[in-house]
């Protein structure tokens, strides 16, 4: 507490930071949930969850943008900050894709540019293909980041101010005009820029030990509220919400279930929490690797006559992609740690 107003103590910020893994692995069970195929319409709670699931990805555009800062903080130098996403993301990106578009290609009779667009992930950008279009969208911000903290780092509340507002009025923009026809696929990565924005400026927050002028039980109740009102919101049942604009709604939303649940995850500290811990570890290759064993389960209904909404096979889908997951995210590792020896 300073003298003169009341302040949130920085350790509650440094939750975030604290309990990154586990957050990033609520995130993915969250995208888990909602991509899942099971009929869940007669179940109110799990159906609500699917309904908001993809709220999973603007906690991890928050997170990535917390972690991004605190990476550049430490190590300005533009070519190790780019070095380090790639090798995170590229390595165990790139050959899954070659497999699944060249496979994809073969099975379907598609066109020979169609795996060019796909491994090299301009077929987002170009033709809208959503298939792994997170990995288009995060790679672009990688690109920008650097570039965007030297810029922000002059005047942080200001730049953080504008920039996220600019993205919210261009979505707007693009989906209240005759350019939603046009670039409509694209709401999906504009309209959640303002949260990574807001990650990279909390980042600079913990990074720097500032101070908020804010009680901390106000800032959880108001967290509290958010969620109770954002969780109506997006509920088709209470209220519609026009396609992209529920992104905008998941900006507090998923501000208010990260604070909420380093909170819990504090108060019961002794816990492991191995679950979360292991989605977030393994998070990327969770996404690439879930909907894809999920379609070619489904895609073999008729052998293992199973239909895609039946739990048994969605259970066999999680356990597979754990399962894979893990054992690609091992082979990738020890497949760069012997590249680095050589070139050492």
């Amino acid at each position: 507490m300073i003298k003169g107003g009341v302040y949130m103590q920085n350790s509650e910020l440094n939750l975030l930071s604290k309990y990154r893994t586990q957050l990033m692995g609520l995130a993915m069970l969250l995208i888990l949930i909602f991509h899942t195929g099971i009929d869940v319409k007669s179940i109110n709670i799990i159906r609500s969850l699917k309904e908001i699931g993809d709220v999973g990805v603007d906690i991890f555009l928050l997170l990535s943008g917390i972690g991004l800062y605190f990476s550049y903080s430490k190590n300005n130098d533009k070519k190790y900050f780019y070095k380090k996403r790639v090798l995170r993301i590229l390595p165990t990106f790139i050959p899954v894709a070659i497999v699944w578009y060249c496979a994809f290609t073969l099975v379907f009779k598609g066109k020979i540019i169609d795996i060019f667009l796909g491994v090299t992930t301009l077929g987002f950008w170009i033709k809208g293909n959503i298939t792994w279009w997170f990995i288009s969208a995060i790679l672009v911000l990688y690109l920008i980041t650097p570039f965007y903290l030297d810029f922000m780092n002059k005047n942080p509340k200001k730049v953080t101010v504008i920039s996220s507002l600019f993205f919210i009025v261009l979505g707007l923009l693009i989906r209240f005009t005759m350019l939603d026809n046009i670039l409509d696929y694209l709401l999906i990565f504009i309209c959640r820029i303002p949260i990574f924005i807001i990650g990279l400026y909390i980042g600079k927050i913990i990074v720097n030990k500032e101070k908020i002028s804010l009680n901390s039980k106000i800032i959880y109740f108001f967290a509290i509220i958010s969620l109770i009102i954002s969780l109506l919101i997006v509920n088709p049942d209470v209220i519609y919400i026009p396609f992209a604009l529920k992104y905008y709604v998941y900006i507090p939303l998923s501000l208010s279930i990260c604070l909420l649940a380093t909170k819990i995850l504090d108060k019961f500290s002794n816990g492991k929490f191995k679950l979360l811990t292991f989605l977030g570890m393994y998070s990327l290759e969770i996404y690439l690797f879930h909907e894809k064993i999920l379609w070619i389960l489904s895609f073999s209904e008729k052998i293992i006559v199973i239909d895609k909404y039946h739990i048994v096979l969605n259970v066999i889908a999680y356990l597979l992609t754990m399962v894979v997951a893990y054992l690609w995210s091992n082979i990738v590792a020890k497949f760069i740690s012997r590249r680095q020896a050589i070139t050492d």
